[in-house]
């Protein structure tokens, strides 16, 4: 126990391995919880925390994982992507269907890379906009 926290399963696995560094891939789809335990790995026992992941959703929602690691990340660095459309900078990731930009439905969607586009919010707003006129 670190002060009144009850110590998860990464900490203890830092305790027990003591390994220098972590990598966390996908971390958009970690907890709050996990988060808070890298923190404590990082803090306490001197581990280099490197996570990677989606910031938002398809529906520009941030992802818990990612909201807090914006919230207590020492540093974040935002890798920059080209709109499939237009080449300006991509902020948004739009799901597709068949085809077909969607813009409701499950946040989390298991397997299908292939169904997401990196888009500016130009392309985004436009897709959206005619997503809504046919609903």
């Amino acid at each position: 126990m670190i002060g009144n926290r009850t110590l998860g399963k990464i900490v203890h696995h830092v305790q027990e391995h003591k390994p220098n560094y972590i990598l966390w891939d996908e971390a958009n789809f970690a907890t709050t919880q996990h988060i808070e335990e890298l923190r404590i790995a990082a803090t306490h026992y001197n581990v280099d925390v490197i996570c990677y992941g989606l910031l938002t959703d398809f529906q520009t929602n941030l992802f818990e994982g990612s909201k807090r690691l914006i919230e207590i990340a020492d540093e974040v660095i935002f890798m920059e992507s080209q709109c499939v459309y237009c080449k300006n900078k991509s902020k948004v990731n739009m799901r597709k269907v068949d085809g077909k930009p969607v813009f409701a439905g499950e946040q989390i969607q298991i397997g299908g890379n292939e169904s997401y586009q990196t888009v500016c919010y130009n392309h985004y707003d436009k897709f959206r906009r005619e997503y809504n006129a046919k609903s």
